[in-house]
């Protein structure tokens, strides 16, 4: 019997109001089963509206979260995520890309 991994996404981001939309709804359309994902958004303090769209996604979407990074930098980041993470894979993307809906179960 294979089981299907529990998959942690870490998302670091800083002032990405404009750009987190498009980049979440392309992990949302994932054909990865949503049961087995958690996307672990990492906000760098931005001073715009991004913890703001992101938090309106985690109402509709528990398995998404925003974790607070302090130190702002990317591999704080990274550190933070990893030490939240509850999958059994963890996979780092970026706010600026969009991802395909097999991206997720071809990695």
């Amino acid at each position: 019997m294979t089981t299907t991994p529990r998959v942690t996404i870490l998302l670091p981001c800083r002032n990405e109001e404009h750009h987190i939309a498009r980049c979440i709804d392309s992990l949302l359309a994932t054909s990865y089963p949503h049961d087995r994902l958690e996307l672990l958004v990492i906000d760098g303090r931005s001073d715009d509206r991004t913890r703001d769209v992101v938090a309106s996604y985690g109402d509709s979407h528990p398995w998404i979260r925003v974790l607070d990074n302090p130190a702002r930098i990317v591999p704080a980041a990274l550190n933070l995520g990893v030490r939240a993470a509850s999958g059994d894979v963890i996979l780092r993307v970026d706010a600026h890309a969009l991802y395909p809906p097999s991206y997720i179960a071809r990695l």
